[in-house]
Formats: structure tokens, C-alpha cells, sequence
């Protein structure tokens, strides 16, 4: 919260430029209800991803079995091409479908056809002290679909946006990716977390039940 009251001063003294969190999406995109959702982590990791391009990576998961994905706005800002890597290593070039700054989510589109994705949820599916599991590509390639473990420890508001507070371990490579309750429910994406002045288990996420109406989305 230390960096959130330096956020909050720094735009009262007009030094900092807040982005707009109020872009909507006219046309809405219908995605096909996954017609098998993870029911342990075992299937989730199939259902998480890697976003890589030349520069460097970020994590992903399915939301529908055609191919949508969705990953953190930040990961895909670059104008550059993009490959997600499958649980198995599989590529497959991807595109860009919206991407929106203002509330660091995008929705990407591979082509082919996956047995298990996600459902996004339009409620909350979580309580505050609920073990939660992140699965993501930390730091390296070569560490997709890590699982990490934590728990929920609160509920936030900053600028008009919620945000999941978490102790769960996460690090540069994770945003994007996955929280998910032990029986594989989606609750939310990793967005960032809280490093240096002594700062230890603080990340935060983007609620899942936010997803659909921030980018115009339904099944």
C-alpha cells in the first residue's frame, strides 16, 4: 500500500499520468464454452501457455477449445510477432485479437484445437484465505507451466480497478498467467507484484470474473 499512496501522490501533484480504464469494446466476441474445464492441476497446466517473442516471454492459459487466449495486456505490447508454446513444447504462431492497456488484459487467438481451457467465471468463485496454485513460465523458457502455491489474502481497489492480493511467489515470466483454486477453477490472472523496501508476499491479480465485460467477451 506504500506504493500505492506514492502512486496517488505523485497524480494529485499531476506527475504521474493515469491511463483510462474506461475503453470499451462496441462489438462483442462469442467464444464456445470449453466443453471440458480443468478439474485438477494436472489438466490446468495443459491449459496454461507460454507468450514469447524475441525479446522475452510471459504466461498464458485457453479459454475456449478453438484457441482463445488471454494474457496480460504488457506481455503482447511490443509490435512484434508472437509464439505460444503448448504444455507438450508444441509452437503456434499467434494473433493479437484486443488488447487493452487500461486494464493490462489481451485476448489471442491460435489456431487449432485443444482438449481442456478454462471457464470464465461472470462471479466471484473465491474466499479470502483460499489456497490458490499460479502456473506460469517464471524467468525461463525452460520453466513452463511451474506451479506455485499461496493463498488468497485479500480484496483491493486501486483507480477504480479490483485486484486479488496473493503471497504466491511469482516472477518476471508469470504475468498472465493462471490462479486457480486446487480443483482447477479459474480465479484470476497475474498481473504483477510488490519487489524491494522489505516488500515479501505481495502479488496481485486480475479477478477472472472480470474478464468477460472488460473486453466484451461471452459464451
Amino acid at each position: 500500500f506504500s506504493m500505492l499512496d506514492y502512486i496517488d501522490t505523485l497524480s494529485k501533484a499531476n506527475l504521474l499520468k493515469a491511463e483510462s480504464n474506461t475503453l470499451v469494446y462496441n462489438d462483442q466476441i462469442k467464444l464456445t464454452k470449453p466443453s471440458k474445464s480443468p478439474t485438477d492441476i494436472e489438466q490446468a497446466m495443459k491449459a496454461s501457455v507460454t507468450v514469447k517473442n524475441k525479446e522475452g516471454h510471459g504466461s498464458g492459459f485457453l479459454v475456449s477449445n478453438d484457441g482463445y487466449i488471454i494474457t496480460n495486456h504488457h506481455v503482447v505490447s511490443k509490435n512484434d510477432d508472437y509464439t505460444v508454446v503448448m504444455n507438450d513444447g508444441t509452437e503456434y504462431k499467434t494473433k493479437i485479437i484486443r488488447s487493452n492497456k487500461s486494464i493490462d488484459l489481451a485476448l489471442l487467438k491460435i489456431e487449432g484445437n485443444f482438449d481442456v481451457a478454462f471457464n470464465l467465471p461472470s462471479k466471484k468463485n473465491f474466499n479470502i484465505g483460499d489456497e490458490v496454485l499460479a502456473i506460469g513460465t517464471p524467468r525461463s523458457i525452460q520453466l513452463g507451466q511451474s506451479v506455485a502455491k499461496g493463498i488468497v489474502s485479500g480484496e483491493r481497489k486501486h483507480n477504480g480497478m479490483n485486484y486479488i492480493q496473493t503471497d504466491i511467489s511469482v516472477n518476471g515470466g508469470n504475468s498472465g498467467g493462471p490462479i486457480l483454486l486446487r480443483t482447477g477453477e479459474l480465479i484470476s490472472i497475474v498481473e504483477f507484484k510488490l519487489i524491494g523496501g522489505g516488500s515479501e508476499g505481495l502479488s496481485f491479480s486480475i479477478p477472472a470474473y472480470d474478464v468477460m465485460q472488460s473486453l466484451n467477451l461471452a459464451y
